[in-house]
C-alpha cells in the first residue's frame, strides 16, 4: 500500500548543488514510488474528507485550485471572518545580487513582535514561509538582531515544542504552525518594473510547491507582498505556478474564490428549508443558507446577534449535504463531532418529523434559538467586562508600532480648532435652550420616569447593551403564522387631546402614523487595521461613514451604528479605543442622541423623538433589525397602528397583532419584551389608554 499526494512535492534535487542561482534554477523532481504506481495504473482510493484546518478558508484555495473542489471540508463557526488576508507592504524587490525585499522583511518582523506582545496572540505558534532563499536569510538575520536586543523575545520564539521557523518553498513540506506568515519577496523593483521570474514557481511542478506552502496553517495565514494579483500579466507566461500564485494573491486580497462552488441543485428539502428560514427571520434572527466553501454545507446558519462574525446555531437537514457520506458513522458521528470541535452548536431537523408535526419542530427550534441567544448575551457581557481594558493596552502598542512604520511622529488626539470648538459649544447651547423651552411647556405633574431623555450626542456610554437579560429568558411563546397586512406608505390617523410632547396648538390636529420601508445604508468597504483606525487622520472618514448611516437609517441603535461602521473598515471587534474613536466622530456628525433604558439611539438632527410617528418595515431579511435595535418610539407607533386597525384589544392579543404589524411571523421572548416596552412608552406618552373593560385603545380624546 502506497500513501501519498501527487499534488504535493516529490523529492527534488534543490539542495544537491553547492551554489544556488534562483534566476536559473533547474530543479529536477526525483523518482517517486507514488508516480511509478500511478503510471502503472494500480487501483486507487481517495480520501475526500479534510479534518485538519481549524478554519475552512485555510484550505479553500488549495481545494479549488489543485483538487478541483473534490475535498469535502467543514465550514467554520466563524466562517464570516476570513482567516487568509493580504498585507500590502512598503518596499521593492532588489533584483541585483541581494534578491531580497527588505521593506517586506522588516514588516514581517514587526508583525512577529506585535504578536509576541499581544496577550491574545502570544500563545499561537508561528511559521514564516518565503518564496526564495535570500529572503529567508534576510528575515533570519533581522530576527537575530531583535533576539540580541530582547532575550525574552528570543526565548519566546525559540524555546518550546513548536518553535518559530523561517523556511522557503523547498523545505517547508511536513511543517505546520498555528499562523503562517508569507513573504512573497518578488515584486516591482525600485523602478517599478516587475519580472515574472518567480524562481521555483516558474518551473515544472512549481504549482506543487505553492500548494504545499499555502496548506501549512492551522488557524490563520497572512500574506505580505509588494505586488498584487492585477500586476501579474498571464499573457507573459505559461507557467502554471505563476497562474496559481496570481489566483492565491487575489484570494488573499478579496477573501473569496473565483467561481466559488455554489449549490444550484434543486434539493428535495428546499421547501422545508425556505419555511424554516421564514420562521427564523420572523423570530428576529438573521441567517445564511448553505454555509461552506466545498460541496459539504451547513444547511442553515443563524447569525449571533452579539458577535455577528460568528454563527449562533447550525441547522442540519437530511438533504444533499447529509448524503455526501455513504456510511452512517461518518454522517452521525464523525461529521457532527468535527463540527462541534470547530465550535458549532447544532440542531438536526428530520424531514419525516417535519411532515409529521411541523408545529412541534418549529417550537423546538425557536426554544433552542432563545436559549442560545441568552448564552450569547451572557458571553457578550463577560467579554465587555474582561477584554476591553486588555484590548486598549494591545492597541496602544499597535498604535505605537504603526506610527513608527508610517513615520507618524504625533498620534495624540487632534486638537479641535478654537473656531470649531466655539461652533460646537454654540450648537450645544442652542439645543439645550430649545430643549428647556420645550420642557417648560410640559405639564407640571408629568411622570418623571418617562423613559426618553433627549440629550446632545456628547456623552456616549461604552455600555451599549440593552437591559434585556430577563426578557431573553422568558418562556418562548408560540403563535400561529402571520403575514404582514401593513405595507410601506400606509397611514393611520387618530385625533388627540393635548399630550406631553405635542406642541401647543396642535393638540386637536390629526396625528398620522406613517409606515415606511427601512432603508439600509450601502457603505464602501475600506479595510484597515485597528491601529490605523484610531489614528487622528482617520477621524474624517469615520465621521463621514457614521453620517451616511445616520442619514439613511436614523433612528438607529448606537451599537448597530458602530458595528456597521466598523464592518465598513473590515474591523470585526470593538474595543474601548475604537468606541472612543467612534464617539469623537459622532460628535462631529449632524445628529442627536436619545437614551432609552440605558441604550443609546441616534437620530437625525431634524427628527424629534417626542413627535416621531413612523415605524419601518425591513424588506431585506439579511439586514433585519433585532428587536432590541428598534427604538421605543417605533414600537409604540406600531402598537398605535395595530390599535387603529383592530380597535380595542387585550394585552396578549395586542402584543400578538403588533408583532404581526411589525413584519414578524412569530413571537419570541425578545419580541414580546420589545412590544411590552413600546406599550409602556405609549401609555406614558398619553397616546394609548386602557378603557373601562381593561382593553387597550388609542386615546382619541374629545371630538
Amino acid at each position: 500500500m502506497i500513501v501519498g499526494d501527487p499534488n504535493q512535492m516529490p523529492p527534488t534535487s534543490f539542495f544537491a548543488g553547492n551554489t544556488v542561482d534562483e534566476d536559473n534554477l533547474d530543479i529536477e523532481d526525483l523518482d517517486s514510488i507514488l508516480d511509478d504506481c500511478l503510471a502503472l495504473g494500480m487501483p486507487q482510493a481517495h480520501l475526500h474528507w479534510h479534518y485538519r484546518s481549524r478554519h475552512e478558508s485555510l484550505i479553500a484555495f488549495s481545494n479549488q485550485e489543485f483538487y478541483e473542489s473534490s475535498m469535502l471540508t467543514f465550514p467554520s463557526v466563524n466562517d464570516r471572518v476570513k482567516r487568509v488576508r493580504l498585507v500590502k507592504a512598503e518596499g521593492f524587490f532588489d533584483r541585483g545580487k541581494g534578491r531580497v525585499n527588505e521593506g517586506e522583511a522588516r514588516t514581517i518582523v514587526e508583525e512577529i513582535k506585535r504578536r509576541y506582545k499581544d496577550p491574545e496572540l502570544t500563545n499561537q505558534t508561528i511559521g514564516v514561509v518565503t518564496f526564495n532563499i535570500s529572503q529567508q536569510t534576510l528575515i533570519e538575520d533581522l530576527l537575530q538582531e531583535e533576539y540580541q536586543k530582547n532575550p525574552e523575545f528570543d526565548t519566546w520564539a525559540n524555546v518550546g515544542e513548536e518553535t518559530m521557523f523561517v523556511k522557503n518553498l523547498e523545505n517547508v513540506q511536513g511543517d505546520e504552525r498555528d499562523v503562517i506568515l508569507f513573504s512573497v519577496a518578488f515584486g516591482p523593483d525600485a523602478n517599478g518594473k516587475l519580472s515574472l521570474n518567480f524562481g521555483p514557481l516558474n518551473k515544472g511542478g512549481g504549482w506543487k510547491r505553492l500548494n504545499v506552502a499555502v496548506s501549512r496553517a492551522r488557524t490563520e495565514m497572512v500574506v505580505f507582498t509588494t505586488m498584487t494579483a492585477d500586476m501579474i500579466d498571464l499573457k507573459r507566461t505559461k507557467a502554471k505556478g505563476v497562474e496559481s500564485l496570481r489566483n492565491f494573491l487575489e484570494f488573499a486580497e478579496k477573501g473569496r474564490l473565483q467561481g466559488e462552488y455554489i449549490e444550484t441543485r434543486v434539493q428535495k428539502d428546499q421547501g422545508i428549508m425556505e419555511h424554516i428560514c421564514r420562521q427564523i427571520s420572523d423570530a428576529g434572527f438573521k441567517y445564511q443558507k448553505a454555509v461552506g466553501h466545498s460541496k459539504f454545507k451547513v444547511d442553515i446558519a443563524v447569525i449571533n446577534p452579539y458577535k455577528e462574525e460568528e454563527y449562533l446555531l447550525g441547522i442540519m437537514l437530511d438533504g444533499d449535504s447529509y448524503k455526501q457520506s455513504v456510511n452512517t458513522k461518518d454522517r452521525e458521528v464523525a461529521q457532527i463531532s468535527v463540527l462541534q470541535g470547530l465550535g458549532w452548536k447544532l440542531h438536526r431537523i428530520w424531514t419525516m418529523d417535519w411532515w409529521d408535526n411541523r408545529e412541534k419542530e418549529i417550537g423546538k427550534l425557536l426554544q433552542i434559538l432563545d436559549q442560545q441567544r441568552a448564552e450569547a448575551y451572557e458571553q457578550y457581557q463577560e467579554y465587555q467586562e474582561s477584554h476591553l481594558g486588555k484590548a486598549d493596552e494591545n492597541i496602544n502598542v499597535e498604535i505605537k508600532e504603526t506610527a513608527e512604520l508610517c513615520d507618524v511622529r504625533n498620534i495624540a488626539e487632534q486638537e479641535v480648532s478654537d473656531e470649531q470648538q466655539m461652533n460646537s459649544e454654540n450648537s450645544i447651547a442652542e439645543f439645550k435652550d430649545a430643549e428647556e423651552n420645550e420642557t417648560a411647556g410640559d405639564k407640571a405633574g408629568e411622570d418623571k420616569t418617562l423613559e426618553t431623555e433627549v440629550t446632545e450626542s456628547v456623552e456616549i456610554e461604552a455600555d451599549l447593551v440593552a437591559e434585556q437579560a430577563s426578557a431573553i429568558h422568558m418562556e418562548n411563546r408560540l403563535n400561529p403564522e402571520y403575514s404582514v397586512l401593513i405595507e410601506p406608505g400606509m397611514r393611520i390617523a387618530a385625533k388627540q387631546e393635548e399630550q406631553p410632547g405635542i406642541p401647543a396648538g396642535n393638540s386637536s390636529e390629526i396625528i398620522a402614523y406613517q409606515v415606511e420601508e427601512y432603508i439600509s445604508a450601502e457603505l464602501e468597504i475600506t479595510p484597515m487595521s485597528t491601529a490605523e483606525f484610531v489614528l487622528k487622520d482617520t477621524l474624517a472618514s469615520i465621521t463621514a461613514k457614521l453620517q451616511q448611516i445616520i442619514d439613511a437609517e436614523a433612528p438607529i441603535n448606537y451599537d448597530r451604528l458602530v458595528k456597521k461602521m466598523l464592518r465598513s473598515f473590515d474591523i470585526g471587534r470593538s474595543s474601548a479605543q475604537t468606541l472612543e474613536a467612534a464617539e469623537k466622530a459622532l460628535k462631529k456628525t449632524v445628529s442627536r442622541t436619545n437614551k432609552q433604558a440605558g441604550v443609546k439611539f441616534i437620530w437625525k438632527k431634524d427628527q424629534d423623538p417626542d413627535v416621531y410617528r413612523m415605524y419601518r418595515l425591513e424588506q431585506n431579511s439579511d439586514d433585519k433589525r433585532y428587536p432590541d435595535e428598534i427604538c421605543q418610539q417605533e414600537i409604540k407607533n406600531a402598537v398605535c397602528v395595530t390599535l387603529g386597525n383592530k380597535g380595542a384589544l387585550n394585552k396578549d392579543m395586542l402584543i400578538k397583532e403588533t408583532i404581526r404589524t411589525m413584519g414578524y411571523g412569530r413571537s419570541g421572548a425578545a419580541l414580546v419584551a420589545a412590544v411590552e416596552k413600546g406599550l409602556k412608552y405609549g401609555r406614558k406618552s398619553g397616546e394609548i389608554i386602557q378603557n373601562a373593560e381593561k382593553l387597550w385603545e388609542l386615546n382619541a380624546g374629545k371630538e
